[in-house]
């Protein structure tokens, strides 16, 4: 996971154990249940009890703590078979399909914005 300090100040703490992002032990996201086929944006901010929810929700979000960007889903090629004609004879093509690749934590970028103290 890639972590980006946006700004000065102490941040929310987190940890990361394999796919699931965690944060101030009170927040757990399953990052690779949110991975697509078009990137994600993920907002943390925190409520007046400074507890991490997701999301930005007026009149609950008192500050801004986190993004999470999770980039598209990539797709790796595979030869599953050979083209098989109506009389049941292979033309020798092969048939190719579109597998995803697994989620890797590793392309995550976190950025962390500086809470006031």
């Amino acid at each position: 996971m890639k972590i980006i300090h946006k700004n000065d100040g102490i941040y929310i703490p987190y940890t990361l154990t394999q796919n699931k992002l965690k944060f101030d032990g009170k927040l757990t996201i399953r990052l690779n249940e949110y991975e697509s086929d078009e990137p994600v944006h993920i907002d943390i901010s925190l409520d007046k009890n400074d507890v991490p929810i997701l999301g930005i929700i007026p009149d609950v979000s008192v500050r801004y703590a986190a993004e999470i960007d999770i980039p598209a889903r990539e797709y790796k090629t595979e030869i599953t078979g050979e083209n098989i004609l109506t009389e049941g004879q292979s033309d020798g093509e092969p048939i190719e399909t579109s597998v995803p690749i697994e989620f890797n934590p590793d392309n995550i970028t976190l950025t962390l914005w500086g809470l006031e103290e």
